[in-house]
């Protein structure tokens, strides 16, 4: 177990339950890109209607993120969006270590799943 001896976490351990959230993040933005961004591929390659190409984006990310916030809303609240992740920061909902390491994992797993 990794101690982390910033001011953001107060002195206390940055444990288990911290890195399984950190890796739901990842996990779960990357499975909302993928699903988001492959329904908007398959339906620019099946040649379809621009306006049906639309309505398939627009129920592509919805279905993407309603499926990675069940998948991972338990281990790390869900948020899958750096926006979502400085609003609950700037709050004080959450301490500055835990938001910079969900931002990274946030934008690791967009990049891993725009690949």
């Amino acid at each position: 177990m990794a101690t982390a001896a910033s001011e953001g976490t107060g002195g206390r351990t940055f444990g288990e339950d911290e890195l399984k959230a950190i890796v739901a993040e990842l996990v779960g933005t990357f499975l909302f890109v993928f699903v988001g961004a492959g329904c908007i591929v398959t339906a620019n390659y099946a040649h379809v209607s621009s306006q049906l190409t639309i309505l398939i984006a627009a129920f592509g990310n919805g279905l993407g993120l309603g499926i990675a916030i069940t998948c991972v809303a338990h281990v790390s609240g869900g948020n899958l969006n750096p926006a979502v992740t400085i609003s609950l920061w700037v709050s004080q909902r959450i301490d500055s270590l835990k938001a910079v390491c969900y931002i990274a994992a946030q934008l690791v797993g967009a990049i891993l799943a725009a690949l």
